[in-house]
Formats: C-alpha cells, structure tokens, sequence
C-alpha cells in the first residue's frame, strides 16, 4: 500500500478567470495569466473593436502621451524604438497591437463584448457576468470564480449637461469617439 499521490503537487483544480477590458492592464492579464498559472480558462472580454482601451477609443488630431513615451511600455517587452519623447496615441496603440499579436494574447479576447454587470452566486460560489456581444445581440451569463477588473477610466464616453445640446444643429464631436474621416 502505498500514500503517494499520482499527480503533480501543483496540478490545481481547473479555474476560470475573466478580465474585463483590454486595455495597458486587461492585455497584460491576458498575457501573464497564461504563463503564471496551469489550469487556467481564461476569457478577457473588451467593448471596442480592438485592443488599447483609451489609446484604442482616442483618435483625434494631436492626441499624444504627456509623460515619457518609455513610460508606455511592458517590462517584459520594452520599446526603444519610439519615434519620439512624447508619441503619438496611434504609435502607442501600434504597440499595444504588437505585443498582443507576439503573444497570441488574442486567442483570450473577444473584441466587442460588452460587461454589463455581475454578482457573487453564494449557493455556486461562482462569479456570474452579464455579457452582451455587440456584434450580434446575444446576451448571456458567464461564469467564474475570479474576475480581475481592468476597465480603466475612460470606459464610458460622458457628456457634459449642457442646456440645448440636443438641439444643436451641428456636428458635435467627442474625443472618445472621434470621427476619422
């Protein structure tokens, strides 16, 4: 008789984990989480069409980092390559996509998906997420037992209350949501 045990010491019991938002943080989860940690189904859910959160969302003319551009960067993936002190949000967003696509982090994100909420099920001890797919309509309930919330401020574009805006004839224009064309 023996009272070893058949399988690894560190073969833990599988784990889902959703990260919400693909931006600096929600990329970096979807590509460490991997790596660090076995048994792991993992799901990154963003809103937008691709991945960079604000430098993603914020497009208009001028738009550009205020601090270092070496500040914008991954320890495990630096960038010395910058074009400049202060670059760019589409140079800054060409990285994101870069370091995304190196480490296949896409095979864990599903682009527009939008988080609507979720809740703590006690009786399941599993998180539950109301997810939207902006693509189709579909709504559905995930589940999971972490969730790592990496949205960052600018999720949600916000205007100001301002007296007969709604009326206003003209082109109104929001940074988050910049027209390209």
């Amino acid at each position: 008789m023996t009272s070893t045990k058949e399988e690894p010491v560190d073969n833990f019991r599988r784990m889902r984990v959703v990260v919400i938002g693909a931006g600096y943080s929600g990329l970096y989860m979807s590509i460490r989480i991997p790596e660090w940690l076995r048994n792991v189904d993992l799901v990154t859910y963003e809103q937008n069409a691709g991945v960079g959160g604000t430098w993603w969302m914020n497009r208009y003319p001028g738009c550009a980092c205020d601090i270092p551009s070496h500040s914008y960067v991954y320890t495990f993936e630096p960038n010395p390559k910058w074009s400049k002190f202060y670059v760019s949000s589409k140079e800054i967003q060409e990285y994101l996509e870069g370091v995304s696509k190196k480490y296949s982090a896409s095979r864990f994100i599903k682009l527009k998906h939008e988080v609507n909420g979720l809740h703590w099920d006690v009786a399941n001890l599993k998180w539950k997420i109301n997810v939207k797919n902006l693509t189709t309509g579909e709504a559905f309930i995930d589940e999971a037992d972490f969730v790592v919330g990496a949205r960052g401020g600018f999720t949600r574009t916000l205007w100001p209350e301002i007296d007969g805006l709604g009326d206003f004839a003209g082109k109104i224009v929001h940074s988050g949501h910049w027209d390209e064309e």
